[in-house]
């Protein structure tokens, strides 16, 4: 019997591709392996290189880490355990660190 079916999502890869050209995507989230070769699959090696090293690249644990690797690219940041609120935190916590005088959920500085 089957535990469980990975299924690649659905979406625009024109949109995405657009996304890509105008360096619009700032963060990519990767939650298992998977999502690393569903994501870049498809894409040439420009984009991909493109993404990779404009975008801060997220991975919840090693074995997302490794994938990553295999593709290029050390991850930015690795989740402090495998969950979604722990890659959540891990984001918060880089960009507060990189911008410390603003105010949690603001783009406005505190004063």
């Amino acid at each position: 019997a089957v535990a469980y079916r990975t299924i690649a999502a659905q979406y625009d890869i024109d949109e995405l591709r657009a996304l890509i050209a105008s360096d619009a995507i700032d963060v990519v989230t990767f939650s298992s392996a998977s999502t690393v070769d569903n994501f870049l699959g498809p894409l040439t090696t420009g984009e991909r290189a493109r993404v990779l090293n404009r975008a801060t690249i997220v991975s919840i644990g090693e074995t997302t880490s490794a994938a990553i690797r295999r593709h290029g690219k050390e991850p930015d940041l690795v989740a402090a355990n495998a969950t979604m609120q722990a890659m959540h935190d891990a984001i918060v916590s880089s960009v507060t660190s990189v911008n410390p005088g603003q105010r949690e959920g603001s783009s406005e500085p505190t004063h």
